[in-house]
C-alpha cells in the first residue's frame, strides 16, 4: 500500500491577504488625515467635511477594518479546517497501512510456524536473555518435554538444568551482542528420559529483511548412533591392528624356526640326489628330483614369509612375471594332492603380469587346492 501525502500550496503573492488588506486599510486613513491636515489650505476642516464628517469617516474606517479582520478570520479557520481535515485523512491512510502491515505480519508468522513445526530437527528459538519463546514439535518429541516446562524457561534451566553446559552458555551469550555463531559443537549429556545422548548443536543470530532481530534460532541433531558406530570402528581397527600385528610376529617366529629343519631336509635330498644319482631305477631318480625341487620351494615360500612379516603390511616390489610359471610351480607342488585325487588340471595360456609373484603363487595354490580338497 502506498501513502500518499497533502501538501498545503502557499501563496506567491507579494502580500498575504490578511497584510493586503492591512495595507489598503492604512492607505485610506492615511489619506483622510492629508486631506484634514492639508496645510496650505485656507479652509476650514468643516469646508472638506461636515461638523460630524469625521466621525462618520473614522467609524466607518473603523467598521472597515473590523470586516477586514472577521474575513480574515474566517479564511483562516477556513484554512485550518482544511488542514485538520488532510491531516485527518492522512491518520486515517496510517491507520490503514498499519493494519494491512500487521495483517502481512500475521500471516508471515503463521506462515515461519508452518515451516518450523515441519522442520525434522529439535529447534528452539531464544530471545537475548536466552530465554525459550518457541520451539518445535520435534524439540518436545525427540527430548520428551512438555510447552510448560519449555516456553519462557532460560536454556541453563532446560529439563533440570541438564542443558546448564558452561561452555555452550558462554557462545550463546556472544551471538547477540558480538555476531558470532556456534557450528557444530558436539557434546554428551545424561537426560532424565532418554538417557544419554550425543548432540550436535548449531546456532546464530535471526537477522530481519529490513532491521536486526535480538533472536538467536538453535538447531540440535542427535547423532548418538553416529557416535557409537564410530567408536565401535574405531574399536575393530584397534582389535585389527593387534591381530595384524600378530600375525605378522607369528609369521617371522614360524618361519624363522622353520628355516633349520628345512635347510636340514633340503641338505639331505641334496646329498641324496649327488649319491645315488643313476644308481637306482627311473623311478628313484624322478622320486629324488621331487623332493629336492619341493624342499627348494619350500625354503623359499619359507624366506619369503620371513622377508614379509619383517617389512610389515608392505610388499616388495612388483616385478613382470610370467603367470605360466607360476601356475607350473603350483601343480608342482599340488602333485601328490593332484594324483591322489586323479584330477586334471587344464588352463589357456596366462598372461605375463606387473604382479607380486609369492602372493599369485598362494592365490593359485589356495584356488587349486580348495577345488581339489572340496571336489
Amino acid at each position: 500500500m502506498l501513502k500518499t501525502k497533502r501538501t498545503s500550496v502557499e501563496t506567491t503573492d507579494k502580500f498575504r491577504p490578511c497584510e493586503r488588506d492591512i495595507f489598503i486599510l492604512s492607505a485610506v486613513l492615511v489619506g483622510i488625515l492629508c486631506i484634514s491636515l492639508w496645510p496650505n489650505s485656507t479652509r476650514p476642516l468643516g469646508a472638506y467635511f461636515p461638523s460630524f464628517g469625521l466621525t462618520i469617516a473614522m467609524v466607518v474606517a473603523s467598521l472597515f477594518g473590523l470586516a477586514i479582520c472577521i474575513h480574515n478570520l474566517i479564511l483562516t479557520t477556513r484554512k485550518s479546517l482544511q488542514n485538520m481535515r488532510s491531516a485527518s485523512d492522512e491518520y486515517q491512510e496510517e491507520i490503514e497501512e498499519r493494519k494491512w502491515t500487521e495483517g502481512r505480519l500475521q500471516e508471515s508468522w503463521v506462515y515461519s510456524e508452518s515451516i518450523v513445526e515441519t522442520i525434522a530437527e529439535p529447534l528452539l528459538v531464544l530471545d537475548v536473555g536466552l530465554r525459550v519463546i518457541k520451539a518445535n514439535r520435534s524439540f518436545y518429541e525427540t527430548f520428551e518435554m512438555l510447552p510448560g516446562n519449555t516456553l519462557n524457561t532460560t536454556f541453563d534451566q532446560l529439563d533440570n538444568e541438564q542443558w546448564n553446559v558452561p561452555e555452550i552458555i558462554e557462545l550463546l551469550g556472544k551471538i547477540v551482542p558480538e555476531g558470532e555463531q556456534i557450528k557444530g559443537y558436539e557434546f554428551t549429556q545424561q537426560f532424565p528420559r532418554i538417557g544419554e545422548r550425543t548432540i550436535r548443536l548449531n546456532a546464530r543470530r535471526i537477522y530481519g529483511k529490513e532491521s536486526v532481530t535480538n533472536l538467536i534460532l538453535i538447531t540440535m541433531q542427535d547423532i548418538t548412533e553416529h557416535r557409537l558406530a564410530k567408536e565401535e570402528l574405531a574399536r575393530r581397527a584397534e582389535e585389527l591392528a593387534a591381530s595384524n600385528t600378530e600375525l605378522e610376529q607369528f609369521a617371522y617366529v614360524a618361519s624363522h624356526d622353520l628355516q633349520e629343519p628345512l635347510r636340514m631336509v633340503s641338505s639331505y635330498c641334496q646329498l641324496l640326489q649327488r649319491r645315488y644319482q643313476d644308481k637306482l631305477d627311473t623311478d628313484a631318480n624322478e622320486f629324488i628330483d621331487y623332493a629336492v625341487s619341493g624342499a627348494k620351494q619350500m625354503q623359499a615360500l619359507i624366506n619369503d614369509l620371513l622377508a614379509y612379516s619383517r617389512a610389515g603390511t608392505k610388499t616388495k616390489p612388483f616385478s613382470p612375471v610370467d603367470c605360466n610359471e607360476v601356475l607350473s610351480k603350483v601343480k608342482n607342488n599340488l602333485k601328490m594332492v593332484i594324483e591322489e585325487s586323479q584330477a586334471v588340471v587344464t588352463n589357456d595360456t596366462l598372461p605375463v603380469t606387473v604382479v607380486d609373484d609369492l602372493q599369485l603363487l598362494q592365490v593359485f595354490q589356495n584356488l587349486i587346492g580348495n577345488a581339489l580338497k572340496f571336489r
